[in-house]
């Protein structure tokens, strides 16, 4: 039997072994060294599951963050986009407002376009004017035409008239010394 003596409390818990005076050092360290066994399995229990546990939540935070940083790449790509489609939208508006002037450009020219045509209705009116009078004036020419033919046959006749007595008077012209 051993002389350690151990002590008993009321609620039936048992302290731990006193050494007595008889026992050596190397009891003592032998104890000591058991104790510290049982409770570093105490803790290998706690520490080998906790270290797991942060391994895995590590390399969990690790995609959270890689995750994140993608997405946060993918949107600021999204953004340039965005920026250059908005870009592109401004010049569409100012694009519109040059159109709004060139259609009130062209309701201009469309009024004028309507004075034209008005004018053309009272050109058109003139002509239809104008074309009684050249019908009066082709009548007037077509009679000059008969008159001048009428002239001109006059002086063919003439002329052969001409003609016809010049050969008398060649006759004439022989006899006569000087």
């Amino acid at each position: 039997m051993s002389d350690t003596t151990t002590q008993q409390f009321k609620d039936g818990r048992h302290a731990l072994p006193q050494p007595g005076p008889e026992q050596g050092l190397a009891e003592c360290m032998d104890q000591f060294s058991r104790t510290f066994e049982a409770s570093a399995r105490r803790w290998e229990l706690i520490v080998y599951p906790s270290l797991v546990a942060f391994i895995v939540l590590a390399a969990y935070g690790f995609y959270l963050v890689y995750s994140l940083t993608d997405s946060v790449s993918r949107i600021a790509d999204r953004m340039d986009a965005i920026s250059i489609q908005i870009a592109y939208m401004d010049s569409i508006a100012e694009s519109t407002g040059r159109m709004e002037s060139i259609a009130a450009n062209f309701s201009a020219v469309a009024g004028d376009l309507n004075r034209v045509a008005a004018d053309m209705d009272r050109v058109a009116a003139g002509v239809d004017e104008e074309s009684g009078t050249m019908l009066g004036m082709a009548a007037s020419m077509e009679s000059m035409t008969a008159a001048m033919h009428l002239m001109r046959q006059d002086v063919a006749t003439m002329s052969w008239n001409l003609h016809n007595v010049s050969r008398p008077m060649n006759f004439m012209n022989n006899m006569a010394p000087w």
